[in-house]
This record gives structure tokens, sequence and C-alpha cells, in this order.
């Protein structure tokens, strides 16, 4: 068996992509979930360690810093860490936790790299000719929850050997990729969401309940075609469209948590119909709830030593 992590004498560890790649396979992702210890004094953390692997760190909940290297950077939702091999950083948190992680080796990255560096995000996360490289960069909700689902559609061709599924995680790879770097690239990265917010964080919170694109305008104070115009320009879908996902998403936290029939999980994610909910996750997620289920149920990781879990989470928005 290979060695898959090294540990220094000061006690820091290097990790290697065979820890979590399928055999051969020159990419990896999965969700992670680190707890708050109860023993610490307010502040849990993660070993200091590094890679021999590029990584793309999400973080989908939790507060706190990321050490990497000397410097110190903040933890917040929507944030993307570009982790270079060789970097060694840490965690550390006040509350519980939640990433996205995509790891790609060198061999993946140089087959791409040409058309990756015309890409304007480019020589900010990776660094240019002329240095400057800046390791994080904050997403805006609409790609936040599409590199959600994306994680979701490579963990299932991972655990999938059916014939073209490697090429299936290489594009998917490369969508995340390709999909980061061009936001990196734009001017405007504070993302504000004007107008619409107050709709946005309703629909987070109140996804389950009968929601109409009527009481959505209202909140914004625009006329629902005003609003349908403004929402698909921030999130590239209609407003109804992206509820649809958000459900999606919040119904695999109990697919993977909970014994709830698929009727019920259903309606508790606000779907008055089980078949047309069947149908739409079929749709988005490429099995049927109840196969997820079988595939996905209690499915667990273990992270530097320490058992994590790696159920499906919905991001904070």
């Amino acid at each position: 068996m290979p060695k898959t992590i090294t540990v220094l004498k000061d006690g820091r560890c290097i990790l290697v992509l065979s820890t979590y790649a399928k055999r051969g396979h020159h990419t990896a992702s999965m969700k992670v979930v680190h707890m708050v210890e109860p023993d610490k004094d307010g502040v849990s953390e993660t070993l200091f360690h590094s890679h021999r692997f590029y990584e793309l760190a999400v973080i989908l909940r939790g507060r706190g810093t990321h050490r990497i290297g000397k410097d110190v950077f903040p933890i917040r939702p929507g944030l993307v860490y570009l982790l270079q091999p060789g970097e060694f950083h840490k965690y550390e948190y006040t509350e519980q936790l939640t990433l996205l992680t995509f790891m790609f080796d060198s061999t993946f990255l140089r087959r791409f790299r040409n058309e990756l560096k015309a890409l304007p995000g480019y020589p900010l996360l990776f660094g240019g000719s002329g240095g400057g490289r800046h390791p994080e960069y904050q997403l805006d909700f609409a790609l936040l929850a599409d590199l959600d689902l994306q994680l979701n559609f490579l963990a299932k061709y991972e655990l999938d050997n059916t014939p073209g599924n490697d090429l299936l995680l290489t594009a998917g790879m490369l969508h995340v990729l390709v999909v980061i770097l061009q936001a990196a690239g734009k001017d405007n990265r504070s993302c504000p969401i004007g107008d619409i917010g107050a709709a946005v964080s309703y629909m987070n919170r109140n996804y389950y309940r009968e929601i109409t694109l009527s009481e959505l305008a209202g909140m914004s104070s625009l006329s629902v075609s005003s609003f349908c115009r403004k929402f698909c320009r921030e999130f590239q879908e209609p407003p109804i469209q992206w509820l649809l996902k958000l459900r999606l998403r919040n119904s695999i936290r109990y697919l993977v948590r909970s014994d709830m029939s698929i009727h019920e999980i259903a309606k508790a994610v606000g779907f008055s119909d089980p078949f047309y909910y069947s149908r739409q996750f079929r749709k988005f997620l490429g099995c049927t709830p109840s196969v997820y289920r079988e595939r996905n149920h209690g499915l667990v990781q273990t992270v530097f030593e320490e058992k994590v879990s790696t159920e499906y989470h919905s991001p904070e928005f």
C-alpha cells in the first residue's frame, strides 16, 4: 500500500492525492465537516499540513481564520482558497466548518494549463509571470450553489465505475476550475445583489413554503417582470428554477441524514407532489431519490485521522 501521509519532525503533515482519489485518477472531491472540539477553549483547529496536489477549498459554512504559511486570511461562507503543492496551512474555527474541496494534481493541470491561462482569474489565483498571486476570492451566491451541486455530481461519478465516468470526472473538475477562474477575473469582487437580496434571503429561509413570484417581487419593490429580469441577470436562471434547485439541495440533507420517506421529504422541502419531486431530482442529480439514498446514506470520511462527516449540507447564503 502506498504511503499517503508523511509526518515531519515538527508534527506537520504532507498529504498525497491517492488518499482521496480513485486509483490512477488525477482528481478528487469531497465535502468535509470539521466539528467544534468541546474540550478546546472556544477555538478548534486542524493540523498544520500541506499537499502534494492543488486544492480548491470553498467555505460553505463556518467562521474563523485560515493560516497559509505566515499569512492569515478570514473564514466566511463563499470564500474560495487555492492551495498549491507544498503550501502549509490550517483552519482555526469557532463554529462548525463545512468545506467543498476540489483536488487535482500537476498532471491534470498540465493538460489544460494553456487554456486555463487564457481565463482572467488565472493570474489572481495561480500567479502569473509578474507574480501578484492572491490565494482567496469571494464567490457570489449563484456560483456557490452551482459548485455545491457540481460536487454531488463528481462524488456520484467517483463512486460509480460505469464506462465514461472518468471523462465525466475530468469534465466536472474543468467546469469547477473554469467557472471559478471566470468569476475571479471580474472587477466587482463584492458581488452585491442589491434590492433582490431580501427575496433571496426569504427563499433560503422559507424554501419549504409555497412561494409566488408576486411575493418575491413585492419584497424587492419591483414589478414581477423587472424582478425576474434582475434575478436572471444576477443568477443566470429564473427565480422559480433557482428555488427548485434550492429545494432539491435541501432534500439531499434529509436523504442522507434521516429515515423519512420520500413522500415526507418531498413535503418537507416544499414539493406538494412527490412524483414531481422524484422527476426533478432525477433530472438534476441523475438518479432517483431512493437510489441516491442507497448510495450515500451515512457516508463518512476519515481526514487527518479524525472521523468527520461528509453528509450533505446545503450552503448558507
